[in-house]
């Protein structure tokens, strides 16, 4: 996986595959969404890009895109694209605040 960012800023673009799932859908295992004990195996992949912004030492806002080929290692389903936007705050010692200014 790779990342760039400035100062405030991140993003990154990565790819994963996990085997273990894979043999437990093959196996005939079920999931809370995926799995219905068929399955026409071909390879997981998945592409996810992130961003990420600081507005201020105390909050970033974030998004994320998922793009899933073969959810579950399973050629009947998907693909899938899958995106989120969110946001984070992080608590501060008030001294902190006081020490900066």
């Amino acid at each position: 996986m790779g990342t760039t960012g400035r100062q405030g800023r991140r993003g990154g673009v990565g790819r994963r595959s996990l085997p273990i799932a894979r043999a437990y859908f093959a196996a005939g295992g079920l999931g809370i969404l995926i799995g219905d004990g068929q399955l026409n195996y071909r390879p997981e992949q998945i592409l996810e890009a992130y961003y990420a912004y600081s507005l201020n030492q105390w909050a970033t806002l974030t998004f994320d895109y998922q793009f899933i080929d073969n959810p579950g290692y399973d050629a009947d389903r998907g693909p899938v694209s899958v995106s989120f936007l969110g946001a984070c705050t992080r608590s501060f010692d008030p001294e902190d605040i006081m020490e900066a200014c």
